[in-house]
Formats: structure tokens, sequence, C-alpha cells
């Protein structure tokens, strides 16, 4: 008989955001660190996840679904591409962090435990519990968990209420206006480079970059254009990535275009890897990646 290897498998019965590849790439992911805390090797969607099930082909006819047929088509994954890049590396990331948790038990937590000595205990894991306790219990209790609930979760939730519900609530009304203006405009915002990208440059040296950005009506301030820049690192994005913001400069003579610049002296030197992304933002959003909107450069 075929013996196999066992393993935990979490199959995820939930919905994407329908036709919204970024926002089901983002639920996604949430759905895989969630899977990975209950010790999941594997975890399976339903099919055509992203963006979404084509589910209107059963109940109307062809004639009546050419523009959902269009939008599923213009969310589906492009294969390489940054979503897909994502994914892979939440999954890798959880993975590698699964397999040092299960390393540092084997070799190390699990056998101090059985090491009995002549006394019916584990000297070395008695030593070890009485320095954590020593080590953990002056940070680790209940007035730093409230102070840490009130300063991280409580009052920044208190404070995004008041910022909403001012004035009639007309906070609250201005980003449900904006977010539909954002999400009517947002499949066609696009950028790309107007500069020579430079492959070589003298450590210490000014480096200025250029893109352009199809805004499809939206103003600057409903973006921000951004650039990670930092060492190679895995899945297309730099490592430990530091974030600078392009400076809109106007838009193109004779163009719907804008032009974003960003003036830039790095501090790192060797091979560096650098991506530039556009997002919706606005300032009364609770968190800046809210929409789950965001084009790639």
């Amino acid at each position: 008989m075929s013996a196999y290897p066992r393993f935990k498998a979490a199959a995820a019965h939930v919905a994407p955001v329908f036709l919204d590849r970024g926002a089901t790439v983002a639920k996604a992911c949430d759905v895989i660190r969630e899977a990975a805390r209950h010790g999941a090797g594997l975890v399976v969607f339903p099919e055509a996840y992203i963006p979404a099930f084509p589910v209107w082909a059963a109940l109307w006819a062809p004639i009546h679904n050419h523009a959902h047929f269009c939008k599923l088509a213009e969310e589906a994954l492009v294969l390489p591409g940054p979503e897909l890049a994502r994914l892979c590396d939440e999954a890798r990331r959880n993975r590698e962090e699964a397999r040092t948790l299960y390393e540092i038990l084997q070799d190390s937590v699990v056998p101090l435990y059985y090491n009995i000595g002549p006394a019916g205990y584990s000297p070395g894991w008695m030593t070890m519990a009485k320095h954590s306790m020593a080590s953990i219990l002056p940070h680790f209790n209940s007035t730093r968990m409230f102070g840490e609930y009130f300063t991280k979760s409580y009052q920044p939730a208190a404070q995004q209420w008041r910022r909403y519900s001012q004035s009639d609530f007309a906070g609250a009304r201005a980003v449900a206006s904006w977010k539909t203006k954002v999400r009517a405009a947002w499949k066609n915002v696009a950028l790309r480079r107007v500069d020579n990208p430079r492959r070589r440059m003298p450590f210490g040296e000014n480096l200025r970059l250029e893109v352009a950005v199809n805004l499809n009506g939206l103003t600057p301030d409903d973006v921000v254009v951004e650039l990670l820049f930092g060492r190679p690192g895995d899945g297309g994005q730099p490592r430990k990535a530091q974030s600078y913001d392009f400076k809109d400069e106007g838009q193109i003579a004779g163009s719907s275009e804008h032009l974003y610049a960003l003036e830039l002296k790095p501090d790192l030197c060797g091979k560096i890897e650098y991506r530039i992304r556009v997002y919706p933002h606005h300032k009364l959003l609770t968190y800046r990646f809210e929409m789950g909107m965001m084009a790639w450069l």
C-alpha cells in the first residue's frame, strides 16, 4: 500500500471582491495568513476566484453579458504579474515562518523539555522557563495590553469617528462620494516612464525619475505616485523598501497626462531595485490602501 505525506489543507469558502483583481488579491492574502495561523500547508480557493466566476453566463443571454465579460478580461490576472507575485510571496513567507517555528520546536524546545535529569525534571527547561518569566512578565501584562489596545485601536477609531461624524457626517459623505468617483475612473488610470532609465550611476549622484500618469478625470490630490527603493528581494519587490513620493509638476502640454517627478540621491550602493506605483489617496481614509486599488510600472 502506498504511503503519502500528511498535510493540513484549508478550503477557502470566501467570495471575491466582485470583478476587482486588486481587492480580491488583498483578500486572498488575508485568507492565506489566517490559514497559515491554523497550520494549513495548502489553501484551496474557489474556481476562477480572481476576479470572479462568470456566473452571469448561466443566467442571461450572451447579448446581455458583453460588459461583464469585458470587465472580467480587464480584471483577470496577468501571468507573470505583480498580483501573482504578491500571492506567491505571501505563501512563501508563511511557509518559511512555519518551517522556522517547527525547526525551533524540533531542534531546541522539545529536546530540552524531555532532557530529564536525576531530579525528575529538565534543569535546562526550568532555567529557560524562569528566565522567560523574569524577562517577559514585566512587559506582557494587562496594563501594557490595555495601553496598546487604547493607543493603537480604540483611540484611532474614536478619532476617525469624530472626523467622519462632525458637521452632520460631512466627512463620511465626502469619502463616500470620492470612493464612487475613484471606482469609476480607476480602470483607465495608468502610468508610463518618461525619462530614460539608468542602469548604472556613481554613488552619491542625484537621480531624477519622471513618469506620466493618466488620471482619467481624477485630480493629483486623489492619488499618490510612489517609488519603492531598496535591495533586491523575492517576488519582484525590493527588500525592506524605502518609499518616496513623486511630486506633480502639472499637466503635460497637448496631453491628458500629468508629469510626476522625483529627485533622489540614493544612500545605498551596489545592486538596487525599484518599483513605481500609483494608488488612490484621501486624507480621511482609515488605511491608505483601503481602496484595494493600485497600478504598477
